[in-house]
């Protein structure tokens, strides 16, 4: 049922259940005093380190103090030693300092205690209570610095309604005093979801853990509507507004018969513009199309080509002889057969479609479009799965143009800036070239490699 071994570790046959709390907390070291309910931030000059949220701008909230926590992440451990490893020397420091004091309290305590119960004649001590008297030492120790601070579930927290009354359901996020949630209202960070009420007034209540952003009350009613343009034409475009918005959203726009969805710019009337003015739009026939220019994050155009075998992002590709209609590593020096380069983070990518697999296992498709027909849906997504890995391990993304990542191997010559590439012996890799043949260049080198084999910027620029 359940086995702990000499590591530590724990494992068990069932569920790990905690019967009377509902949260998961890490201890963090107290900054200053705080107790259950308090709503914490992480400490900026120490991020191991807890102190009273405020709701500043800019403060990174952490959690809620737990009263008692169903599972507890970093304990303080068993030993002065758990104490130096598990939370640095600076908690070690204070924990020396605080050594003296501590044992002279609990022996102080246990005096009185032996003191009442054998009518004024203390007791001898032994081994095993001066060891006991150790394990007090470091539980009094965590007692005093260490906080749980609840992550996750459901907690007591701290809340002022004096100015905004919470609901259930609402967001809180930490307020102006000290320690305190209130009902998030303005766009910033929240601790979680209210599982209670408080109509006005301090308390505490119930709160579902959930560290994240709000987006905030808007003033205005931004409802959205529903209508089509022609009501009385039910295959006219349905439109979706709302007031506060400088946009519509048309939806199944047919009126010529390419169904599809549009972003439509308001007029300062409040009035749509035509169709044809989109800000960008989506349809069956024409694809994707943007008004203005489509920026991404990634470099280069590629495309999916089949591959002989599997391929790197940087592989310099040829033309197969021995595979018609696909690609493989270049392995001859100035191949007039080269292509392009395998791709990395590509800005646009073509041919991106699994049904593209069925050109290379016929049967799978067939197979696919025949259970799709006959309305077996299991057999129908079996095959497409087929077909989905098949598509991942034959396909590669093949950069044409643009500027991507090149293996490059600088033993046939040191590359530089500018310098032409080609197809080299070290198949996949590519070298520099003087006097190139037509049809040889992949790529103009964009940064230098003196020695040794790496990769490097490039420009493709296939001629």
């Amino acid at each position: 049922m359940a086995e702990i071994y000499e590591n530590g570790n724990m494992s068990i046959g069932g569920t790990l259940s905690q019967n009377s709390s509902f949260d998961i907390a890490e201890n963090f070291i107290k900054g200053e005093t705080m107790e259950p309910g308090d709503v914490v931030r992480i400490a900026l000059h120490s991020p191991d380190t807890v102190l009273l949220a405020t709701g500043r701008d800019g403060e990174p909230v952490l959690g809620i103090v737990s009263e008692k926590p169903g599972i507890v992440l970093g304990g303080i451990g068993f030993g002065p030693e758990d104490i130096e490893s598990g939370w640095g020397a600076k908690l070690y420091s204070r924990f020396n300092e605080n050594r003296q004091r501590l044992a002279g309290e609990i022996k102080s305590v246990r005096r009185a205690l032996a003191t009442a119960e054998t009518g004024g004649e203390e007791g001898p001590s032994s081994n095993s209570a001066e060891e006991d008297i150790e394990s007090r030492i470091i539980e009094r120790f965590g007692e005093e610095n260490i906080v749980p601070v609840a992550l996750s579930g459901r907690v007591p927290v701290k809340v002022d309604a004096s100015a905004e009354s919470v609901s259930v359901g609402d967001y809180l996020c930490a307020g102006p005093t000290p320690g305190t949630a209130v009902k998030a209202v303005n766009p910033g960070p929240v601790i979680g979801l209210a599982l209670e009420g408080l109509k006005q007034g301090t308390g505490k209540i119930m709160v579902f853990v959930n560290t994240g952003w709000y987006g905030g009350i808007s003033e205005e009613s931004d409802e959205l509507a529903f209508e089509r343009e022609d009501p009385e034409d039910p295959d006219s475009a349905v439109v979706v507004e709302a007031e506060a918005s400088c946009v519509n959203l048309v939806l199944d726009d047919s009126r010529d018969e390419a169904p599809g969805f549009a972003v439509i710019a308001k007029q300062q009337d409040g009035e749509s513009v035509e169709s044809a003015n989109a800000l960008f739009s989506v349809r069956s026939r024409q694809g994707v199309y943007t008004r203005g220019a489509y920026a991404a994050p990634g470099l280069g155009y590629a495309e999916y080509h089949p591959v002989t075998g599997p391929v790197e992002a940087g592989d310099v590709l040829s033309a197969s002889s021995e595979s018609p209609g696909r690609l493989t590593k270049s392995g001859t020096p100035e191949d007039s057969a080269v292509v392009g380069i395998a791709a990395d983070s590509p800005s646009v990518l073509a041919g991106d479609q699994w049904m593209r697999a069925g050109d290379l296992f016929p049967e799978w498709k067939e197979a696919y479009l025949a259970a799709l027909a006959a309305g077996n849906i299991d057999e129908a997504t079996a095959f497409r799965g087929k077909l989905e890995s098949a598509f991942i391990e034959n396909y590669a993304a093949v950069a044409l143009g643009g500027t991507t990542t090149c293996k490059a191997d600088a033993a046939f010559g040191s590359t530089a800036v500018g310098d032409l590439l080609t197809s080299s012996p070290n198949p996949g890799f590519a070298m520099r070239v003087e006097f190139p043949a037509p049809g040889t260049i992949v790529a103009k080198a964009m940064e230098p490699l003196p020695t040794g084999q790496g990769t490097i910027e490039v420009l493709l620029m296939a001629r």
